[in-house]
C-alpha cells in the first residue's frame, strides 16, 4: 500500500470515527458535553488551566490518530 492509499484510509477512518462519536453523543442526548459554558471557561481561565485543557485535547486527538493509524497499518498487513 503506497502513501496515498494510507492517507486515504486514514482520512476515511478519521471521518468515520468523528461522525460515529458525534452521532453517539447526539443519540444519547449528551451532545452538550462538548460545549463549555461561559462560567466553566471563566473557572478554567481563572485557575490558569487553559494550557492543560488544550494539552488534554491534543493528547486525546493524538491517541485517536494513533489508533486509526494502527487500523490502517493492520489493513495494509492483511492485504499483503
Amino acid at each position: 500500500m503506497n502513501t496515498w492509499e494510507k492517507a486515504l484510509w486514514f482520512a476515511v477512518f478519521s471521518t468515520a470515527f468523528v461522525l460515529l462519536f458525534l452521532s453517539a453523543l447526539r443519540a444519547t442526548g449528551r451532545l452538550s458535553i462538548l460545549k463549555v459554558s461561559a462560567r466553566q471557561w471563566e473557572w478554567i481561565r481563572r485557575n490558569k488551566l487553559v494550557p492543560y485543557y488544550i494539552l488534554f485535547a491534543l493528547v486525546l486527538l493524538l491517541t485517536a490518530a494513533l489508533a486509526i493509524y494502527q487500523i490502517v497499518e493492520t489493513i495494509d498487513r492483511l492485504r499483503q
